[in-house]
């Protein structure tokens, strides 16, 4: 927030590409001030306050990263820009994906062999690798601590860019993008953001593209090499360890959805208590920071520790008005990108762009049944990025549409 607000101020003095876009939804405002105030009531009541709190202000970081694209997304070119900057930085975060599960079998240095005395957010990984749970198997996490967050970041990598290749087949970059981001999601071995693609972010992509009429017939060859990449992990196997393999495992991961083991029994407990933590509480919710201070359930005897799920756990801490208010937000910010696909030019740039915003804001919100990914940065990066680019759009398209009717106006007033 802080260096959002030098960053306008500097803008402001020097009139820099437009200043500052001031014009913000007042209701995307009213909605987080909303949330604000009831994660702050539901915090009381929390088993840590202070928890809580951290909790909330997690939060605000999210609503800043979100607001300053809107702010500062003054033109198309720069929005688009952006989106660039960020596929091309996802291809970075595939190849350290791959290093990091071939480092990890061959005994590679990994960068805690170089700055050993950082600190990392994520214990499992401390040693620069993260072995999949009984087995010698490392999986791909990039520079995140959690490999399902950096899953479902490459979930929506790899929808963008497959909106860019429907947009226009026959550049490289897409191809660069869907290729490290496909490989960074396989090798995370996780579960949820497989299912995350190929349940939301696939059809809702297809859905978009068909709607604003570009060639579905451009996704053959991107299919085609994300069927290939796939069938050599799970027939060829991969790269074996220790017995192992890396087809066997994703294999074994989507068998065990008939077969549940411990860890799926778990998941579905930790969603049952947070359904009996919004019982007990159903308006405000138990309060937040439950994974750092778990909240007991008498019901089911046992601490609750979050959901692995962001809807769950926003019902079960927050209550249905913090819930719900959250989800009007997600429902608007979805609403206005849609709106702009309406209106926006067909066959454009900017329209494939937005169209594989949307298909991934879609992937990744309905995601969150079965992970949380709504409080990661990228997340929100998006989200402000396909809002901005929406209010672009519109404004341009009413300009136009009034320019149009002036127009015909004035060739009448000349008749």
């Amino acid at each position: 927030m802080a260096c959002l607000l030098i960053v306008a101020l500097v803008r402001a003095k020097c009139d820099l590409r437009g200043g500052i876009n001031w014009k913000i939804n007042r209701n995307y405002l009213f909605l987080f001030a909303g949330t604000i105030f009831f994660q702050i009531i539901s915090s009381l009541s929390a088993p840590s306050v202070s928890d809580s709190l951290r909790q909330m202000f997690i939060y605000l970081s999210m609503m800043a990263v979100f607001l300053s694209v809107l702010f500062l997304g003054v033109d198309v070119s720069g929005i688009i820009r952006a989106v660039y900057f960020y596929l091309a930085f996802s291809i970075l975060q595939g190849l350290v994906g791959v290093y990091q599960v071939i480092g990890g079998l061959l005994g590679w240095p990994m960068y805690n062999d170089f700055l050993g005395q950082i600190p990392v957010g994520n214990p499992r990984n401390a040693q620069g690798i993260y072995w999949f749970p009984g087995e010698m198997v490392p999986r791909a996490f990039g520079f995140l601590s959690d490999v399902n967050h950096y899953a479902g970041y490459m979930v929506g990598v790899i929808v963008l860019a497959m909106a860019l290749i429907a947009w226009n087949r026959k550049r490289i970059f897409p191809y660069l993008v869907l290729v490290s981001g496909f490989a960074g999601l396989m090798l995370s071995l996780s579960r949820s953001g497989m299912l995350t693609l190929g349940l939301f972010g696939i059809p809702a992509l297809l859905l978009v593209l068909h709607r604003v009429r570009f060639s579905l017939r451009n996704l053959i060859r991107p299919t085609l090499l994300t069927g290939g990449m796939l069938i050599l992990l799970l027939v060829v196997g991969g790269m074996r360890s220790g017995g192992s393999s890396i087809g066997n495992i994703i294999k074994g991961r989507f068998g065990s959805l008939t077969h549940p083991g411990a860890g799926e029994r778990y998941h579905l407990l930790s969603r049952l208590m947070a359904l009996d933590a919004l019982a007990t509480n159903p308006l405000i919710g138990v309060g937040m920071g439950v994974n750092s201070t778990p909240w007991y359930s008498e019901r089911y005897d046992a601490y609750w520790a979050g959901a692995h799920s962001h809807h769950f756990d926003a019902l079960g801490q927050t209550g249905l008005l913090g819930a719900g208010l959250q989800w009007l937000f997600m429902f608007l910010v979805g609403f206005r990108m849609w709106q702009g696909l309406l209106v926006g030019r067909r066959g454009s740039q900017e329209s494939a762009i937005l169209a594989g915003v949307l298909a991934a804001f879609i992937a990744i919100i309905f995601g969150n049944f079965f992970y949380y990914y709504y409080l990661n940065d990228f997340v929100w990066f998006l989200m402000g990025c396909g809002v901005a680019l929406s209010n672009k759009i519109i404004f341009e398209a009413r300009n136009n549409s009034a320019g149009l009717k002036q127009s015909e106006e004035l060739s009448q007033s000349h008749l």
